[in-house]
């Protein structure tokens, strides 16, 4: 619906996890994400601010459930902004929920990296030791 932004877009086309995107760029792409989630939030406040809500005053009545009544140009306008606003806060989410799968591949990544850099040292171990009996 309406607003999609560029790393949304971006993201859509790259690796995952599992095809071994690098930590920096995992960094990098949480950095990205973390600037857009701020710019979003900074948009939905100026949205809000333009339309009169930060104030508690809104221009146009509205129904209980709250759809603005009739066809006024304020009405409309509202209807507007709501619908955007709405686009963005899903964006929003859906940035935050990148970001914590990014998070959690992080974490996986370094787990793993902890657990091959350990085996690895038992490996050198091992084989130290194994040099070690032979010069013996």
């Amino acid at each position: 619906m309406g607003f999609r932004s560029p790393s949304m877009s971006a993201l859509a086309g790259q690796t995952s996890p599992a095809q071994g995107r690098s930590l920096r760029e995992y960094e990098e792409q949480m950095s990205a994400l973390r600037k857009e989630n701020f710019n979003l939030k900074l948009r939905i406040y100026f949205l809000e601010e333009n339309a009169g809500l930060t104030a508690g005053h809104a221009t146009s009545p509205t129904t209980a459930d709250g759809n603005t009544s009739g066809g006024t140009p304020e009405s409309l306008i509202k209807q507007n902004i709501d619908l955007k606003l709405e686009s963005l806060l899903k964006d929003l989410q859906e940035k935050q929920d990148l970001l914590l799968q990014a998070g959690k591949a992080m974490d996986l990544m370094e787990e793993s990296s902890r657990r091959a850099l350990h085996h690895n040292r038992e490996i050198i171990h091992d084989l130290e030791h194994r040099l070690e009996l032979l010069h013996h």
